[in-house]
């Protein structure tokens, strides 16, 4: 069974993540800020990592840059996720990564 990881600080999204996956047949790893999210995908080493990049205690670019500098977890792919909402602040966010496509 595929592991997944979704990074994520908001309860309800962070649920339909865990119902909807998990009907699908993944295990779900859970992590509710950025540090947290970088220590379990180091130590469980999921098949994919879903990834928000408004997060407390560290920003999702700034894990997705750990993650890719790290052996351990570098091939891992890696889904970005933004909030429509958060589009402006994410502008610069997205701007650090626009010219990477990481798998």
């Amino acid at each position: 069974m595929s592991k997944i990881l979704v990074i994520e600080d908001d309860p309800g999204l962070m649920e339909s993540y865990k119902v909807g996956l998990g009907h699908a047949g993944f295990t779900v790893l859970t992590a509710l800020d950025g540090e947290t999210g970088l220590e379990t995908a180091k130590s469980a080493k999921p098949d994919l990592i879903v990834l928000d990049q408004i997060l407390p205690k560290m920003p999702g670019v700034e894990v997705l840059e750990l993650l890719k500098k790290d052996p351990q977890t570098a091939t891992i792919p890696v889904i970005n996720c933004f909030k429509r909402r958060y589009a402006r602040a994410t502008y610069r966010t997205r701007a650090r990564w626009r010219s990477s496509i990481y798998t």
